[in-house]
């Protein structure tokens, strides 16, 4: 088990030569009904094709030992570079745990919510810049969908059962990763540049920090590591 990072914060920064795939196609959602999605274009943000694309991948660690899962890496401002993937996710009530625990999608981007316990349960968003929902769900019902349209990090919580959350991080454009049960994350074809790297994750949220970033430079066809180390408190 991890305990609450602190507000201490390095970065170490490795830097490697290797040969960057191909980018993949759209990747469409397929399901049993048509639902309307459109991803709205951000201010700022162009999607276009992207020559010579670096990478940036790594871990999140922490110095007592241990690594970091369900961590938000992204960058930040960014003008153009790849397409969203225009599909949608799912976040299911299920075994009285929300999966996934953080979920990403794109300004625009809709969200299927499903409840496949055998109890009711409560979907309560705790949203600021998007509309607000806070309705129940029954048990193995009918899904429903939400659709984020601002960039903004949403809580979500169940009224019955108070236990449960999960988090929406609703980004601006596509160069994000959320890091496994390793700590590891990869953001792959980004256009060669200088860019803020962000790190999220919601015990930053109840230190009062919305996200920690440095600077890193991507060179073209080369990969970055770049390691974040958080101090835990004792």
């Amino acid at each position: 088990m991890w305990s609450r990072p602190a507000c201490l914060f390095t970065v170490t920064v490795l830097t490697s030569l290797f040969s960057i795939p191909s980018a993949s196609a759209h990747t469409w959602a397929v399901k049993d009904r048509e639902i309307e999605t459109q991803l709205l274009a951000p201010n700022g943000y162009t999607e276009t094709s992207v020559e010579k694309g670096g990478v940036v991948s790594g871990q999140v660690r922490l110095l007592t030992g241990g690594t970091l899962k369900d961590a938000v890496v992204y960058i930040k401002e960014i003008p153009h570079g790849k397409e969203f993937t225009k599909e949608i996710p799912t976040l299911e009530e299920k075994d009285g745990v929300f999966h996934p625990h953080v979920l990403v999608i794109p300004v625009g981007g809709t969200v299927e919510l499903r409840n496949t316990d055998s109890e009711m349960h409560n979907l309560h968003s705790y949203a600021q810049k998007n509309a607000s929902f806070n309705e129940g769900i029954p048990s193995q019902g009918e899904p429903i969908y939400r659709r984020f349209n601002f960039p903004e990090i949403v809580k979500i919580g169940c009224d019955i059962h108070r236990e449960m959350s999960a988090w929406i991080v609703v980004r601006d454009n596509p160069y994000y990763s959320i890091t496994g049960e390793e700590g590891g994350y990869e953001i792959s074809n980004i256009p060669p540049g200088q860019y803020k790297l962000g790190l999220w994750h919601e015990s930053l949220q109840r230190e009062g920090l919305a996200s920690l970033t440095t600077l890193v430079e991507v060179e073209p066809e080369k990969g970055l590591e770049v390691d974040f180390y958080l101090a835990s408190e004792k």
